[in-house]
């Protein structure tokens, strides 16, 4: 059987390099032509390889779910909900063992975190000096250390815009909230860069309160108070057009006939409004199986490197948006 100082000499690497490729060692940097050269001549001349043993992922430290939010925001915002048990659900299946905490400034992390929820810029900022792995869960952050997995937010506001001004709206509104008070929101960025392009931009079709079916509800009376009103409204949540329902029908507004509404996420129940609501379906189960890919590539596979991985999202096409003359 060939030895390593031979595989070594025929290679023209190091007896090193030899070992620790041959035993899987993934901290090793080395050119893919290298690896498979030597485990390529190993293989041909009949060596044996130790090949590593694989933990079992419940024999590895409990991971940390972060999020930065509270309890009555769930309740609120059921994306956050959904979200998180949805995760937690699939992290036991792949028997990770897991730990949740809300976030405070005394936090103790774990090797490798899943943070859910909006996270201030200077918030990400500290947890990242931290020794420790951090992902993101649907959320995003410029941070070089910070694996990101979400949606792309730009073609998904672009497309509900292009998708309401195909229809014939040009008065468009929308209704949303802050993430934080240095922090906004994707939606409202995107949505206000889309107008201006085109010169449909106007400040007072902006609202801007909470993410939840009060802001909906409270925006919508201001809206429908107005003697001229816009003729369609994107917002930032179903939970939001839950709210605008709401108000349109104490102000005997039909929908789509009297205002067209879109909203974002696509939860469960908006198929079963009346009207049905057209919204963006965001892929959920999508964004968190790329988390937990990312969380195994960190925990088994030792990877030293960021990935920011933005998923598409998908318009889900109902009754709440009228078709106006062209």
């Amino acid at each position: 059987m060939i030895t390593l100082s031979e595989i070594s000499k025929i290679a023209g690497v190091s007896i090193s390099t030899v070992s620790r490729v041959l035993s899987e060692d993934e901290t090793l940097k080395v050119t893919d032509e290298i690896r498979n050269k030597i485990i390529k001549i190993a293989d041909e001349n009949q060596y044996k390889r130790k090949r590593k043993k694989s933990k079992n992922l419940n024999e590895y430290e409990e991971v940390m779910i972060l999020k930065n939010y509270d309890e009555e925001t769930e309740i609120e915002d059921a994306y956050y909900y959904y979200l998180r048990t949805k995760l937690e659900n699939k992290l036991k299946k792949n028997n990770i063992k897991i730990v949740v905490e809300r976030y405070s400034k005394k936090i103790n992390l774990k090797k490798n975190n899943i943070l859910i929820g909006s996270y201030p810029e200077k918030i990400l900022s500290d947890l990242s000096k931290k020794r420790c792995n951090l992902i993101l869960c649907d959320s995003y952050s410029d941070k070089e250390n910070i694996d990101c997995v979400t949606f792309n937010f730009k073609n998904s506001v672009y497309k509900v815009l292009d998708y309401i001004i195909n229809r014939g709206h040009s008065n468009i509104g929308f209704i949303g909230g802050k993430d934080s008070e240095e922090k906004q929101d994707f939606r409202e960025k995107y949505f206000t860069k889309y107008m201006k392009k085109f010169n449909m931009y106007k400040k007072e079709n902006i609202y801007i309160e909470n993410f939840d079916f009060k802001t909906g509800y409270n925006k919508t009376k201001e809206i429908l108070s107005l003697e001229e009103y816009p003729t369609a409204l994107f917002v930032a949540t179903d939970e939001i057009a839950l709210g605008c329902y709401k108000a349109a029908k104490e102000f005997n507004k039909k929908i789509p006939e009297d205002i067209s509404i879109i909203g974002f996420n696509n939860l469960d129940m908006s198929e079963y409004m009346i009207p049905p609501l057209t919204s963006v379906q965001v892929y959920m189960d999508n964004i968190i199986n790329e988390t937990i890919n990312l969380l195994k590539e960190r925990m088994i596979h030792n990877k030293n490197y960021t990935k920011k991985i933005l998923l598409e999202t998908k318009i889900i096409e109902r009754d709440s948006v009228k078709q106006l003359l062209l």
